[in-house]
């Protein structure tokens, strides 16, 4: 259930990510704001189709990968893996449903990091219409929401893989 639940969520998250690049692209001007220094303020500039396409080969692109690491990993051999109390969860009676958990992790963070990416490109775009160029303060709070996250997550995951009582 949790692994279809974060495959809907990961689908909703870049269908998300796409549909406000679609939506943005149109009402930006043809250079935009690419680069944000300190205080938000914009300090690089680049043409607007080059952007987009950097944002999305490099930005979605690399996020989306965090799920296709799941089906990776789970063809490497035991001998290459490294997850804690790995003797225990990769036995062959256990590998197969721990490699399913496994995937069902790396979605959910895929997800919520592309959720992060989407919010990015939103205000990103936003800045680039307003009159001066400049982040709104929520992006540092995005940021450090998002290293909740992490954190959490990653605690999380290491809770999860402990070897049960």
């Amino acid at each position: 259930m949790r692994f279809t639940v974060a495959r809907i969520g990961f689908a909703a998250s870049l269908l998300l990510t796409l549909g406000i690049a679609g939506w943005w692209y149109p009402q930006l001007p043809e250079t935009v704001a690419s680069h944000f220094g300190p205080g938000g303020v914009a300090d690089g500039w680049m043409r607007k189709d080059s952007f987009f396409a950097i944002f999305l080969l490099l930005g979605v692109g690399s996020v989306a990968a965090v799920p296709l690491v799941g089906l990776v990993v789970g063809m490497l051999p035991t001998s290459l893996l490294n997850l804690p109390n790995k003797d225990y969860w990769l036995a062959p009676e256990r590998r197969e449903a721990s490699m399913a958990r496994l995937q069902s992790w790396l979605v959910e963070f895929g997800a919520v990091s592309m959720v992060l990416m989407a919010y990015i490109l939103h205000i990103t775009c936003q800045a680039n219409v307003a009159e001066e160029a400049v982040l709104p303060d929520g992006f540092m709070r995005a940021m450090v929401v998002f290293l909740a996250y992490t954190v959490l997550w990653t605690v999380g995951l290491l809770w999860a893989w402990r070897v049960p009582r």
